[in-house]
């Protein structure tokens, strides 16, 4: 069964559910203090350290691959167990995001078997990573821990609610179709 919304409406609902969660779409962390050190603040825009710093890496490593003839095997190896190496360890994200990104960028410019080879070293190290899932030791010792919204995502919760309230009243005007100004 299909929604009860019209494609109008839906497509409405996503544009303002995308300009809702712009700011913070890119930073998957929370805003405060504890955090600062794991986004980059871009205007008023943030994104995440560590996702900055895989895709330079891949990039970097696709740019010198592309220049570059090199055995695939042990780059996606080597991507593959510096990922599992930052699993294990808290290590700095240059070693466990940017040196993995570049090794597969690396593999995967050299085409066929470094292509598939860099596709599984991605999709493995995506899995370990969903996996251990993120580091909240900063949220441990924080006062705040024990509110509902702490200040590091209350931002984003308000856009959410607002979000919300204004996508029910979207949907109950478009539910309740066209009226005239007596109606009311």
């Amino acid at each position: 069964m299909g929604s009860p919304l019209s494609p109008v409406l839906r497509a409405r609902l996503a544009r303002g559910a995308t300009a809702a969660h712009r700011f913070h779409r890119w930073a998957h962390h929370p805003g405060c203090g504890a955090y600062l050190g794991e986004v980059i603040a871009m205007g008023r825009f943030r994104v995440c350290r560590g996702c900055s710093l895989l895709l330079a890496g891949a990039l970097l490593g696709s740019a010198v691959g592309s220049t570059v003839a090199l055995e695939p095997v042990p780059l996606a190896g080597v991507a593959l167990a510096l990922v599992l190496l930052g699993t294990r360890l808290r290590v700095s994200k240059l070693l466990s995001r940017a040196a993995p990104g570049a090794l597969v960028g690396l593999a995967a410019a050299q085409g066929g078997l470094g292509l598939g080879l860099a596709s599984v070293a991605v999709g493995l190290g995506w899995a370990v990573w969903r996996l251990r899932g993120p580091d909240r030791s900063p949220c441990t010792g924080c006062p705040q821990r024990v509110l509902a919204v702490c200040e590091g995502v209350a931002p984003q919760v308000r856009r959410e609610r607002a979000l919300q309230r204004w996508a029910g009243w979207e949907a109950a005007k478009a539910f309740r179709g066209p009226t005239s100004e007596g109606a009311r």
